[in-house]
């Protein structure tokens, strides 16, 4: 007897997403029974996200790729 798989269909449509995403880890959390991404590359504004469905999560990675954190802080007068 082989042992009961959950949320079957979640799992694939985050295993499609993180195919389809390079630059983002997308993965669905069974025990919160939520997706998550976590950002492959800096400067991305919020790095981890979590949401309850794909076109959700979708939608937050682009916010979040859209609303960039400085890669260097604002210099001075002089520049530095």
């Amino acid at each position: 007897m082989y042992p009961q798989q959950y949320d079957l269909a979640e799992r694939e449509l985050a295993e499609e997403l993180n195919a389809a995403e390079p630059a983002w880890l997308v993965y669905y959390r069974m025990h919160g029974r939520r997706f998550c991404a976590i950002a492959c590359r800096d400067g991305v504004a919020d790095p981890v996200l979590e949401a309850t469905d794909v076109s959700e999560l979708r939608a937050l990675m682009r916010d979040a790729e859209l609303v960039r954190a400085p890669a260097v802080p604002p210099q001075g007068r002089r520049g530095w």
